[in-house]
């Protein structure tokens, strides 16, 4: 910089003196000199990052840029207690006539597979189980008249529980003593959930066995059968548009054309389940779903993850999220009921045939993620980036430079689909009071179709030697930019279209590159006459 600033200070000196000798007359010299102040590279993110919502943007599968939220979505499972079959405390009394048999000494001897009883386990709510494993419990059959008996003693007493296993045979138990039940054991019972009690052995001589069947299941570790049509939960979740809400509630207008919600569902269960959409609201206003499953209904396969996307084409109008999501919107709800084991008539799908057999493990549960999903596709129409961007000044030699005329030129290439009104600025010595350099923003034209960056035939927004834009400082404005640090670039933008409401996609990767430079013109008549 000062190396360029002395060549043109001795052409000026070299002409002077000439002149002075009468070699030259009346000469007028007019060089001119620019000085690179600085660029500045905004990609998609950064440009976002600007707007306080780079956090929320990903990139879609078509590479449109794209704003997110979401919340989570535990529909059933041990975060929620919700079950979806339990099995009670159990209780039968026990009275078994027992038949007619030889006596000896006071007792009599039950042969194997004469005296057996069998109980129906209750509180399964429809349910019909053929497969229990328990992590904790204890099963206990207790039988009175058999304590207290002289010469006997109640192990004598065999009780064989065919349906309660044990490395694959069945346990047998003492009266009255509890067996702990946890992984080891296997329930099996028969069909109609019955559970079948055998005893065998010696007892003292009476006419029937009395006493109880006690099963105290604790927690469930595994659980098969069909478990039947039931309501499992229901709940709501919300998510609040947040710092989006902010970036677009004062542009001159905003439309989001391929808005989505998305519900991605993992269900760990080997049981289908459907969830049902009650309500999806947006600032409490609700949005009209079609019904079943083109609509408000999600068929949620056994073991396995489902996503299912809720766009337009899902409402009764066609464009019912469009039509909601406008830059005033604060928050998107949504009321879910889940059923466990749809029916064909549930589901609104003759063809439907639901499995006859489900299955469950302690920590399997059904959840997700409720996500609204907003492609950067529609209209953005003078929306406000609040934040700035910076251009360091700390390379001028500026305590040399005195100039009677001082422009600043920008140029560079805009992939950005978004046309820029900018704002330069600089701060105020002490008071940090931000002034505008030119009286007018800068307008920065955006790419000239509305194709992805990487297409051959993509056309960017050029601003070059053929279209510079190039303004001039009055003094005051020079003393402020002598004085600063910094440049600041505030950016307002305006989708491609956006004046004829025509629709955009901004595709990322993207890129604004903006290069300033200022320029100097000295104005001397050397040996005038």
């Amino acid at each position: 910089m000062n190396k360029r600033m002395l060549c043109l200070l001795s052409a000026v000196a070299l002409a002077a003196g000439c002149a002075e000798k009468g070699m030259f007359e009346n000469i007028h010299v007019r060089p001119d000199a620019t000085l690179p102040v600085g660029s500045v590279a905004v990609t998609d993110s950064s440009l976002f990052d600007l707007a306080g919502i780079e956090k929320n943007m990903q990139v879609g599968p078509d590479g449109v840029l794209t704003f997110t939220d979401d919340t989570e979505l535990t529909l059933s499972g041990p975060e929620v207690g919700a079950s979806l079959v339990e099995i009670p405390v159990q209780h039968f009394d026990l009275y078994k006539v027992l038949p007619a048999l030889p006596a000896e000494g006071g007792f009599i001897d039950l042969p194997q597979g004469r005296v057996t009883e069998s109980f129906e386990l209750t509180g399964l709510d429809g349910a019909t189980v053929d497969t229990v494993v328990f992590s904790g419990g204890s099963f206990t059959v207790s039988v009175d008249g058999l304590d207290g008996a002289a010469g006997y003693d109640k192990s004598e007493l065999r009780i064989v529980v065919p349906n309660l296993l044990k490395d694959g045979g069945p346990v047998t138990l003492t009266a009255g003593e509890p067996l702990a039940l946890g992984p080891d054991y296997m329930l099996v019972p028969d069909a109609g959930n019955r559970i079948t009690v055998c005893f065998e052995g010696r007892v003292p001589q009476m006419a029937a066995l009395a006493g109880g069947v006690d099963v105290n299941g604790g927690e469930i570790d595994y659980i098969a059968g069909f478990f039947g049509r039931k309501e499992i939960s229901r709940i709501s979740r919300t998510i609040s548009a947040g710092e989006l809400s902010d970036f677009v509630q004062d542009a001159a207008y905003v439309r989001f054309d391929r808005p989505e919600v998305v519900f991605l569902l993992k269900n760990e269960y080997n049981a289908p389940l459907m969830a049902d959409i009650e309500a999806l609201r947006v600032d409490g206003v609700p949005v009209e779903l079609k019904p079943g499953l083109d609509g408000r209904l999600i068929r949620i396969a056994p073991r396995a993850v489902t996503r299912v996307v809720v766009d337009n084409d899902m409402t009764v109008s066609g464009s019912g999220l469009t039509d909601a999501l406008t830059q005033d919107f604060r928050e998107l709800s949504v009321d879910v009921n889940t059923l466990l084991n749809p029916t064909a008539a549930d589901l609104g799908d003759p063809d439907y045939v639901a499995p006859a057999h489900n299955s469950m493990g302690a920590a399997d549960s059904l959840g997700g993620v409720f996500t609204v999903e907003l492609p950067l596709e529609g209209v953005l129409d003078r929306v406000a980036f609040d934040q700035e961007l910076e251009v360091d000044l700390h390379k001028l030699d500026k305590d040399k430079i005195d100039y009677e005329d001082l422009t600043l030129t920008l140029s560079g290439v805009n992939r950005l689909p978004l046309d820029l009104s900018i704002v330069v600025s600089v701060r105020e010595p002490g008071s940090g009071v931000s002034v505008p350099l030119f009286d007018d923003p800068v307008r920065f034209p955006s790419s000239e179709n509305n194709l992805p960056p990487d297409d051959p035939a993509f056309l960017p927004g050029v601003v070059d030697a053929t279209n510079l834009i190039s303004r001039s400082l009055p003094a005051d404005k020079i003393d402020l930019l002598l004085k600063a640090d910094k440049l600041f670039l505030q950016l307002t933008a305006s989708t491609l279209g956006a004046a004829e409401r025509t629709s955009a996609r901004i595709y990322s990767p993207a890129e604004l590159d903006l290069r300033i430079v200022a320029g100097v013109k000295l104005d001397y008549t050397v040996n005038p006459k």
